[in-house]
């Protein structure tokens, strides 16, 4: 019997260089080969991972969208709509920033643009809508829309002779209106100015009882007290015996 040849691994320094010098150089090689394709494999792993974790970010960063609500009447039994882009569009439709949006004489349209903002247009407008998650712009080319917007959020809409902004540190409801040609627009809450820095005038409110109403209140009042009056007059006038007989 012979005893196995003992194998081993030496180095030998050439110049500027190690050689390896071994009976299973081949061994070796394979298995450092194999680790080289194991690190290859986890770096592109790796990279994969955070490519993808990227992209879903970046769609997350592009999932706001603006929704729409069209009320009115349709034509021949179909659904009433509005344009978006030139396309027609029913309740439900969803759609991105930078969109025209356009109304008919028949139908208004309710914009929801997640917990943003909330804008309603009437018949006959047409509006240009941008918006993030933290601002609102465009421009208003006709027609009429009421604007809702959370606090935080900027509004700038501009219109053919005018622009306006608003306090985006305050929550905001605005109106501003075309239908006469030029620009009007009135605030029911929050700050709203005109491209001049003058504000905008507030909305009238219904007036509080108590107030307006009490001179037609105290009108009525007199004429119902002299008429109660008169009728007591007479009825005694008609108890009175004549001690003349």
């Amino acid at each position: 019997m012979f005893a196995a040849a003992k194998k081993t691994l030496t180095f030998t320094y050439k110049g500027n260089y190690f050689k390896l010098n071994a009976n299973r150089k081949g061994t070796f090689m394979k298995q450092f080969n194999g680790l080289r394709f194991l690190t290859s494999a986890c770096l592109t792993l790796a990279i994969l991972v955070s490519s993808s974790s990227f992209v879903l970010a970046a769609l997350e960063r592009r999932t706001l969208l603006g929704e729409i609500v069209v009320t009115g009447d349709g034509e021949n039994g179909e659904p009433a709509f509005v344009k978006v882009d030139g396309e027609r569009a029913v309740s439900g439709r969803t759609f991105s920033s930078s969109s025209l949006i356009e109304t008919a004489d028949a139908t208004s349209a309710g914009i929801n643009i997640g917990g943003v903002a909330r804008i309603g247009l009437s018949p006959n407008s047409k509006l240009s809508l941008n918006f993030s998650e933290n601002s609102i712009s465009g421009k208003l080319y006709s027609g009429k829309i009421k604007v809702f917007n959370a606090k935080g959020v900027s509004v700038n809409i501009e219109t053919p002779d005018n622009a306006l902004s608003n306090n985006k540190d305050l929550q905001g409801n605005f109106v501003i209106d075309l239908e006469s040609g030029l620009t009007r627009a009135t605030a029911e809450s929050g700050s709203l100015f005109f491209s001049d820095g003058e504000p905008v005038g507030k909305a009238q409110t219904t007036p509080p009882v108590g107030g307006g109403l009490w001179i037609p209140l105290t009108v009525y009042g007199v004429i119902v007290g002299t008429a109660v009056v008169s009728v007591i007059v007479s009825r005694n006038s008609d108890d009175v015996v004549s001690p003349i007989r």
